[in-house]
């Protein structure tokens, strides 16, 4: 991939099947990302090389509930010693700045992330699904819960999603202004 901002990237995918109801998967990008720490201590900063990875697995039942857990690791990501130091000082505008540029980039702030998911067809009507996920920095321990219920008919979408946001201060996602919050959605189709 050639993207104008950060240059060349290259990654690679690769998954098999463990039986008939499980794939397992690992991901490998060679990209150019700002680091994060660097963001934060308004620093003049360029681009440079680092390493992103993620590797999961997918277990599908035969209720048709799909299951996942993934691992992500973010080399432009705050480090441990960074998180427990200079994170913990670093300017409110500085630290703006780190979020927003994982965020535009859809990276997690620290080096090592978490996420398990759920997604289960026909929740309680043969229209509707349930998708769930947890997210946790484990790096700051913060932690980001997602569910929407999801009701599609024949001209219509119905959806409920509620999630919560939980960590320390000046942890990833205590930094979303709103700890809980809920949303309801109804789509008509012409």
């Amino acid at each position: 991939q050639h993207r104008s901002d950060i240059g060349d990237s290259i990654g690679a995918n690769v998954n098999a099947p463990f039986g008939q109801a499980t794939i397992i998967y690992a991901e490998w990008a060679r990209t150019h990302r700002k680091a994060l720490g660097a963001l934060a201590q308004n620093s003049d900063v360029h681009t440079s090389t680092v390493q992103q990875w993620s590797t999961g697995l997918r277990f599908t039942s035969d209720l048709r509930i799909t299951l996942g857990l993934e691992w992500q690791y973010n080399g432009a990501g705050l480090s441990r010693d960074e998180w427990s130091d200079m994170w913990q000082f670093a300017s409110t505008t500085g630290a703006a700045r780190a979020l927003a540029d994982a965020g535009r980039s859809s990276d997690p702030l620290s080096r090592n992330s978490m996420m398990i998911s759920l997604l289960w067809e026909r929740f309680g009507h043969r229209d509707a699904e349930l998708n769930c996920f947890l997210r946790r920095n484990q790096t700051d321990h913060s932690r980001l819960g997602w569910c929407e219920w999801r009701y599609k008919g024949t001209d219509d979408e119905w959806s409920l999603s509620i999630s919560r946001a939980d960590g320390q201060a000046r942890s990833e996602f205590a930094a979303i202004a709103q700890r809980w919050s809920m949303a309801m959605r109804w789509r008509h189709y012409w």
